[in-house]
Order: structure tokens, then C-alpha cells, then sequence
């Protein structure tokens, strides 16, 4: 049963529990959207437009239009989610010249180019990070190169060469990449950056 008006518990003609409704606190009512109260009349006002609110006029918010969040928002989120991103995932190949690798984005996409994810074939303590920029493109036939240290079976430091050509759209290695010592490290993955 709702409180209607001011009810007071009283034992021996004594208050013993307060008034409890708005009219028993002096200078407390109920807000209007024209009257301040509980809450001042604009947040009153902003509370019954969030109430008629149709929520199924929210739109997604777009790089040119503004929606759930502002453009510029948008554009932000947009652009970190772009930064470091798996291209290609367990890739695993050497590479030697048979063994190609299809980017699943053209170099000249990517923010600022590739890095190629080289590490140890046999155990996984050793990874290299290859930066190839999206400026490459302008030279695809041209090998690039990545001497990657590594400790061998006698814990000796030793070397591995690996040659690789980076095209817009493919990764394509040597020969030399699957012979001893450059068969030591394969390609794992690549990443944008």
C-alpha cells in the first residue's frame, strides 16, 4: 500500500519513528519539469526524455557520421584497432622458393608495414622481430636479409641467415633458407605495425 500522506508511529504519545513521506520534511516535494524538488527541474526534465526515448533510434556511430559516440571517437577506435594486428597466424615455413606466403593484407594497407615473427624451430625460446616498412613495395624483387643469432645444440653462439622477398601481396624465401644453419628458424607469424 502506497504512503499517501505523513504517517507517524506514536507509543505513549511519543514519536517514536520518524514522518515518513515527503510532506514531513519541510521544503521537500516532488520535482516537476518546471519545479525544483527530490531533484532539480532540469534533471527532471532530462529523466522523462531519457524515459520517452526510443532506443531503437540509436545508430552505429561511422568515420563521416556521428551515432553512439562522436566521429572523432570513432576515427580513434578505428585507428587502434588497426595497430599490430595478426596478419598471417602459424605460418611455419622457412621459407625456400616453393614455400610462399600469401599476405592476407597487401603490404601497402598496413599502417606503416610488417614484422616478420622468425623463431627457433625446435624449441620456442627464441623469437626475432623483422621490420619490413610498407616503402618495400617499391622494391619487390629485391632479397632482404635477417641474420638472427641463436644458440646451438653445443651452446655455442651461431648464426642463421634468412633471405626473403616481400612483394605487396607475398613472402617468398630462398633456397638457403631451409639448409643448415638457416633451417634453425622459421617463419612463425606476421604482423601489421
Amino acid at each position: 500500500m502506497p504512503i499517501t500522506s505523513i504517517r507517524t508511529l506514536t507509543v505513549n504519545n511519543e514519536e517514536v519513528y520518524a514522518r515518513t513521506h515527503i510532506q514531513g520534511v519541510d521544503g521537500l516535494s516532488n520535482s516537476t519539469e518546471n519545479k525544483d524538488g527530490l531533484m532539480s527541474k532540469e534533471d527532471k526534465q532530462k529523466l522523462n526524455r531519457l524515459q520517452e526515448f526510443d532506443i531503437s533510434k540509436l545508430n552505429e556511430a561511422t568515420k563521416i557520421s556521428p551515432g553512439l559516440m562522436s566521429m572523432e571517437d570513432k576515427q580513434k577506435l578505428d585507428s587502434i584497432d588497426k595497430h599490430n594486428q595478426i596478419i598471417n597466424r602459424n605460418v611455419n615455413v622457412y621459407p625456400n622458393k616453393t614455400q610462399i606466403v600469401n599476405l592476407n593484407k597487401n603490404l601497402t594497407s598496413c599502417l606503416n608495414g610488417i614484422i616478420l615473427v622468425w623463431r627457433l624451430d625446435d624449441i620456442d625460446d627464441l623469437y626475432h622481430y623483422q621490420y619490413v616498412p610498407k616503402y618495400h613495395n617499391n622494391h619487390p624483387n629485391t632479397y632482404i636479409t635477417e641474420v638472427i643469432p641463436y644458440r646451438n645444440q653445443g651452446n655455442k653462439l651461431d648464426y642463421c641467415i634468412k633471405l626473403v622477398r616481400v612483394s605487396n601481396t607475398q613472402v617468398v624465401g630462398a633456397a638457403s633458407n631451409q639448409l643448415a644453419p638457416s633451417n634453425h628458424v622459421r617463419l612463425h607469424e606476421i604482423l601489421e605495425y
